[in-house]
């Protein structure tokens, strides 16, 4: 035994060494520059990321002021530090294809969904598919249902105990409610809850601190799943959650393909029922508009619906969160922003989601709440399959995972000067290069695979804040701050206390104006 313990730590000791030494000089990426280290072994990202809690984006950030705009960070990727080169990484079909990255979360647990889909032609079937009732036409038909939700806030912010809003915890109830009904037809009933409580943000938060273990460690997911929720639940684990989550999409899932029978007549053809309304939800969506039965299946409805919930809850809350704070911390925000809604021919609580995207302060508050937030932080790898790229003169082979943070694009001082400064009226002006500044917003991401939703979450976001601002002074609570230079990226930015995520704020009527 002895003897076999010794020679299997010898080989293993070899075998080490001998990848390192591939690794270093002549591995594909062995010519680009990066930390020694971190092209040797995975583990010093796990270490950043895992031990550390979603640091290792700032590490990253060292190690391009040091190796310069091109650096590999791990063994098998490579981070790219230039605004001017993301739309080339993240391009439309017409500059090239672009897979994704076996790397990214979910990929191996989570298989069904748009989000995770490998390769650019199975994405775009599904992407086309869904583009369906994710359009802005599709979203316009759901304003009514939208304002209803908001003003089940308005009347929560309203009736505060002492005054005192969380903000975090108001507005993901108000895009868990909106986004569930949207996408099954039923509101999850987060904004009638005490104190807002919401469990599938409750369990997005704790479940995002496994986010890197799932990323890096991706069979731990498998192993999980093989756990009774019962169990999950009983030791805490954070990840229980999400699959709780995914049962429940679950159980919608089946009952939205039954309803699809049963108002399908034997001809296929569909029949007027009390359910029909429902066949407008993006499940009714999504089978009515399916060709294949492996778009039909249970799996694929309940992915699909856990990553759009997941994904679309904590982002849109974050930027709407952000938004708010400002318009507490800099009133003359909210002076300048009633005065503009003012303007409308009818209440603001009143406009259309379009007649709001047309003015113009409003549309730079939303936008700059989007830059500020991040959207989502984490790295979402690209591969060209087959064609090598180039970014300053270095070359990057087919087939190498390439990213970008968004947070390198957001906060560039060169197209965004003073970029921790919200300031809404800076979308007025042009880039350094002529184009426009929405060309360098990177929070819904670009190219073929920006964020689907994103009509959703500007629907919700301006009808929000055109109800809040003419209604409620807000002020903040004392201690109450936020960092936007400084955070923990845990998926999208979570602040550095992870015990401390609220954000409170006095709410007040707002006198009438004269």
């Amino acid at each position: 035994m002895e003897v076999t313990v010794t020679t299997f730590l010898f080989a293993s000791l070899i075998f080490l060494t001998l990848r390192s030494i591939y690794r270093l000089w002549y591995h594909p990426l062995s010519h680009i520059p990066g930390p020694p280290l971190a092209a040797i072994t995975h583990l010093y990202e796990a270490y950043h990321d895992i031990v550390r809690g979603g640091l290792y984006v700032w590490e990253i950030e060292k190690m391009h002021d040091k190796y310069g705009p091109v650096v590999r960070f791990n063994p098998r990727e490579v981070h790219i530090r230039d605004p001017y080169y993301f739309n080339t990484i993240y391009c439309a079909s017409s500059l090239g294809k672009r897979n994704k990255d076996t790397g990214f979360p979910g990929v191996h647990s989570v298989r069904n969904s748009l989000l995770t889909t490998l390769t650019h032609q199975k994405h775009r079937q599904r992407r086309a598919l869904l583009e369906t009732v994710m359009a802005p036409p599709s979203v316009k038909i759901w304003e009514p249902t939208i304002r209803e939700h908001i003003a089940i806030l308005m009347k929560r912010f309203s009736e505060a105990p002492s005054g005192i809003v969380d903000l975090n915890a108001a507005f993901a109830a108000l895009t868990a409610d909106t986004v569930g009904r949207f996408l099954t037809g039923e509101s999850l009933g987060a904004l009638n809850a005490p104190g807002f409580k919401n469990d599938m943000h409750e369990g997005s938060k704790s479940g995002a601190a496994g986010i890197h273990v799932l990323r890096l460690f991706p069979a731990v997911a498998g192993v999980l799943s093989c756990i009774p929720l019962s169990v999950l639940r009983f030791l805490g684990l954070p990840l229980g959650q999400w699959l709780e989550f995914l049962a429940v999409c679950g159980e919608s899932a089946r009952k939205a393909l039954k309803e699809s029978k049963e108002t399908t007549n034997a001809k296929g053809q569909e029949t007027e029922t009390k359910n029909a309304p429902a066949k407008r939800s993006f499940y009714a969506a999504l089978i009515a508009g399916s060709t294949s039965d492996e778009e039909q299946t249970i799996a694929r409805l309940q992915e699909e619906a856990m990553v759009f919930l997941l994904a679309g809850n904590h982002t849109t809350a974050g930027v709407m969160t952000l938004a708010a704070y400002h318009l507490a911390l800099m009133p003359e925000i909210t002076t300048t922003l009633r005065k503009e809604l003012a303007t409308l021919p009818v209440p603001a609580n009143q406009a259309s989601w379009k007649e709001l995207q047309e003015l113009p302060y409003l549309t730079g508050v939303v936008k700059e709440a989007l830059r500020l937030s991040q959207g989502a932080s984490l790295r979402s790898a690209r591969i060209s399959p087959d064609r090598d790229l180039v970014c300053n003169g270095i070359v990057l082979p087919a087939g190498t995972p390439l990213s970008q943070q968004t947070v390198f694009v957001n906060m560039d001082p060169e197209i965004f000067p003073n970029p921790q400064c919200f300031d809404p009226t800076r979308w007025g002006k042009p880039a350094p290069d002529g184009k426009g500044l929405d060309t360098y917003l990177a929070s819904f991401g670009k190219g073929t695979r920006n964020c689907i939703g994103k009509s959703l979450a500007s629907a919700i976001m301006f009808l929000t804040l055109a109800a809040l601002v003419p209604e409620f002074d807000l002020t903040l609570a004392k201690g109450t701050k936020i960092d936007l230079m400084r955070w923990r990226d845990m998926g999208t930015p979570f602040p550095m206390d992870l015990n401390n995520q609220e954000v409170k704020v006095h709410v007040a009527q707002a006198p009438a104006s004269s």
